[in-house]
């Protein structure tokens, strides 16, 4: 049987295969699977990428990264069916396009693809991944009249790929149905490299590489880079990215590979900070009105900071002969626990931090101990950095939001208006965000119906209300904001002691 015959013979009986297979299978199977077909079909466009228009590389990616994100995501909320055609336009376009000019290449495609001229061949290639590409996304429509479509690239690939690819192809083609039958089929799959232990490992290695060179060298193409070659290896993880990268809008898919580029860094940015521990800073603008910013902060950094500050103050005052803080004092005792011992343990950390603080104010209040500029310096510590934990920390904060979570079951709805009252009178001497947001945690808190939110509310007014009343109190020390003091600094004061017996837990 003449070599062309052998590869239509196996196209025809593995694309049966496949049909067979594919008409049993859900959505996200038959994406994945296909998406995988897809990668390695593309792996024989050529040695030479620099020849190919950037339209095709980049349409084929869109397409192959769209359907395996179908496969990999659990939402609902995208509309897969406008995506898949938006995905699929460029590659089929392609493939006209190379079907339009194969007569003038090779006359008589009928031929063995290895005598067929070598820019036929590469045209060959190109054509076969793209249309193998566009048949992949369409699986994301999941119909059966699909099916046809989607198996005939199968034997269509097969009939104008190089015989070598032949048996690698089928084994791996079959692992990968193998591995759909199993217990997790999605992460079997996901995690199983695109090729088994190929026989022709040099020449398939060889091409692969030559596409890895090809992207590395031009940072355009550094994400897909990236993708293309941890897909190869079954060790692509990032897909909360990758769904972001899909849902790029037409206009910029059309402005060309740079542009792309240019917004895959921009929600790689705006990833990074989202998933990043944040820190918020409450500044005064140029009117004078306090706003917020946010900033990424490290988390090893800040616990050594707030270490670092609070064992200065309780040296101070350990060390003062005034204000009679003793190192048998219980207050005493649980700060230098949390300077030995919770450096590994946040929560606990801001616990002991917060009851020593209420047992220094408790102390002066029964006049046994003094308070002297070091007993106000750490008690000023303890409140900068306790609430400093609670808003910037987040393990803590989301041990804060459990608390006020069961507080607020425990309160009556006129304490919790009372709150929302005070985050209106917020808004007075804050900027345009910053107010808003107390407007609208205000509006939330009153209406109480979704205690996380209401929780989330009080937590975050509350944590910019003690940052405020911190700036004002250091104000007020210098002798700068007196004024300032009797008006925001008090209503912010208000509203942090409301909500930090809501955030801590304490009987009201």
């Amino acid at each position: 049987m003449a070599a062309e015959d052998i590869s239509t013979s196996i196209g025809k009986k593995t694309s049966e295969r496949a049909h067979s297979w594919l008409e049993k299978q859900n959505t996200e199977a038959c994406c994945l699977v296909f998406s995988r077909f897809a990668l390695r079909v593309f792996n024989n466009v050529g040695r030479d990428l620099s020849e190919i228009d950037d339209r095709f590389i980049l349409g084929f990616f869109r397409a192959i990264l769209t359907s395996t994100i179908r496969a990999t995501s659990d939402t609902n909320d995208v509309d897969w069916v406008n995506l898949a055609i938006a995905a699929s336009t460029e590659t089929r376009n392609y493939t006209e396009v190379v079907r339009g000019s194969l007569n003038d290449l090779a006359p008589d495609l009928d031929i063995e693809i290895s005598k067929a001229p070598p820019l036929a061949q590469a045209a060959i290639a190109r054509g076969t991944a793209a249309n193998t590409a566009a048949a992949a996304v369409l699986a994301v429509f999941a119909e059966k009249s699909m099916l046809q479509n989607i198996t005939n690239s199968i034997e269509f690939a097969f009939d104008s790929l190089p015989d070598y690819y032949l048996d690698e192809l089928v084994l791996a083609f079959e692992e990968d149905f193998r591995l759909m039958d199993s217990a997790n089929p999605l992460s079997a799959v996901i995690a199983q490299p695109i090729w088994l232990d190929f026989k022709n490992q040099d020449l398939i290695a060889q091409q692969h590489n030559n596409i890895c060179a090809f992207l590395k060298d031009d940072s355009k193409w550094t994400f897909w880079h990236n993708w293309f070659a941890s897909m190869w290896d079954g060790t692509f993880d990032d897909w909360e990215f990758a769904f972001e990268v899909i849902q790029i809008s037409g206009e910029i898919w059309s402005d060309g590979a740079k542009a792309v580029a240019d917004e895959i860094e921009r929600i790689q940015a705006k990833l990074f900070f989202k998933n990043s521990p944040q820190i918020e800073t409450v500044f005064k603008d140029f009117d004078g009105l306090y706003d917020i910013k946010s900033g990424i902060v490290d988390l090893s950094t800040l616990i050594d900071s707030v270490l670092s500050s609070v064992k200065f103050s309780y040296d101070l005052a350990i060390g003062s002969n005034h204000c009679n803080l003793s190192p048998m004092n219980v207050a005493a005792q649980a700060i230098r626990h949390v300077l030995e011992n919770c450096r590994d343990d946040p929560n606990s950390l801001e616990q002991y931090l917060r009851n020593a603080r209420s047992l220094i104010q408790r102390g002066i209040d029964n006049h046994e101990l003094t308070e002297t500029d070091e007993l106000r310096l750490l008690l000023s510590t303890l409140d900068e950095r306790t609430l400093q934990l609670r808003s910037d920390h987040p393990q803590i904060a989301d041990a804060v939001e459990a608390r006020t979570r069961q507080r607020l079951k425990e309160i009556d709805d006129k304490k919790r208006i009372e709150i929302a009252f005070n985050m209106d009178a917020m808004r007075q001497g804050t900027a345009l965000r910053l107010g808003e947001e107390f407007r609208i945690d205000s509006i939330i808190t009153r209406d109480g119906s979704d205690l996380k939110a209401t929780a989330e509310a009080i937590q975050r007014s509350g944590h910019r209300a003690g940052k405020i009343n911190l700036a004002e109190q250091a104000k007020k020390a210098e002798g700068s904001g007196v004024m300032s003091g009797l008006k925001i600094g008090l209503r912010a004061k208000t509203l942090y002691d409301a909500a930090l017996e809501l955030m801590a837990g304490i009987p009201m």
